[in-house]
């Protein structure tokens, strides 16, 4: 007895497709909306533009967020360098975790006005960047 094989068809290879309605005017916000704007976020370059670079913040005191970054948690720490408010974003657990906790407490409000110098570190590994931390000998 031969037993015939009997292929199936392929299944049919998927094509793209673009998803959505395309949209030749796009709608006003609703008044309701109240996607606030956040100030920028504090970079080393609003530092200086070497490492060893140095600036004094004023901590503003308004609302710390602690957001889900793509490095783990962080909070977002509002403070002005000059007359630009900025969020200088903080990793959890850090140094300047600490710093922030062991210096001016765990209470944001209470951080108004304080001042804390800043500077800019070397990467630690090659292919990083240089990063924001507290002065050392605050």
């Amino acid at each position: 007895m031969h037993l015939v094989s009997v292929s199936e068809p392929a299944p049919p290879v998927p094509t793209a497709r673009r998803v959505g309605v395309i949209v030749n005017k796009i709608p006003n916000p609703s008044a309701e909306s109240q996607g606030g704007d956040f100030p920028d976020f504090l970079k080393p370059s609003h530092i200086g533009k070497k490492p060893g670079a140095t600036a004094v913040v004023t901590l503003t005191g308004g609302e710390v967020r602690k957001t889900d970054g793509l490095y783990g948690d962080q909070l977002m720490v509002p403070v002005r360098l000059g007359k630009t408010e900025y969020d200088w974003s903080v990793k959890l657990d850090t140094p300047n975790h600490r710093y922030l906790v062991e210096t001016f407490g765990n209470v944001p409000k209470k951080w108004k006005g304080k001042k804390l110098t800043l500077t800019i570190n070397k990467p630690i590994r090659m292919g990083y960047r240089p990063y924001i931390a507290v002065a050392k000998g605050q």
